[in-house]
């Protein structure tokens, strides 16, 4: 994209958005032509999905009559918020760092610290619930010793994008 385009556009290149890849071109749903509102929609949308999957799985269920798919009905329904929290904070964190300078500075390490630890969160209880299963404990005390540390592995990971950014910025400015 050319400085003109940038201009019109109003966008800020962060560097190294020229060789970014997307994992899923969403054609069909230009969120970014809806401005501030695009997060909002692409969490919903995201929700929604969620929701969807989960009636999907509970029809499955009644069919195979499985523990396991009682409990990850039952997991993913008691924490259901969280499938709409977490993507509007990436997707406001992307917009931020798409639209403005400062907000590549600060919201890329939100952005990438939330979803790193909405993945171990996830993991953890992949884990503790495996453990529990199938009785046994290693599984459960690695799940159970993530779940107590994801205010630390969240603090960790903010830390170490800040740093990260902070040296790129630095290194860019010389």
């Amino acid at each position: 994209m050319s400085e003109q385009a940038k201009k019109v556009h109003g966008t800020w290149s962060y560097p190294g958005k020229e060789n970014e890849r997307q994992w899923f071109n969403w054609w069909f749903l230009p969120l970014e032509l809806l401005g501030m509102m695009g997060p909002l929609v692409g969490a919903m949308i995201s929700l929604i999905v969620t929701i969807i999957c989960l009636w999907l799985v509970k029809f499955a269920n009644v069919i195979f009559q499985s523990e396991l798919l009682a409990l990850i009905i039952d997991a993913v329904s008691r924490n259901i918020e969280w499938f709409l929290i977490v993507p509007l904070v990436i997707g406001y964190c992307q917009y931020f760092a798409k639209k403005f300078y400062a907000g590549h500075i600060v919201c890329t390490p939100i952005d990438n610290a939330v979803g790193f630890t909405f993945s171990m969160w996830i993991i953890a209880w992949v884990f503790r619930t495996i453990g529990d299963f199938t009785s046994t404990g290693f599984l459960f005390q690695i799940g159970t010793s993530v779940r107590e540390n994801l205010l630390l592995i969240f603090s960790l990971v903010l830390l170490l994008g800040y740093i990260s950014v902070a040296r790129a910025h630095l290194s860019r400015s010389r």
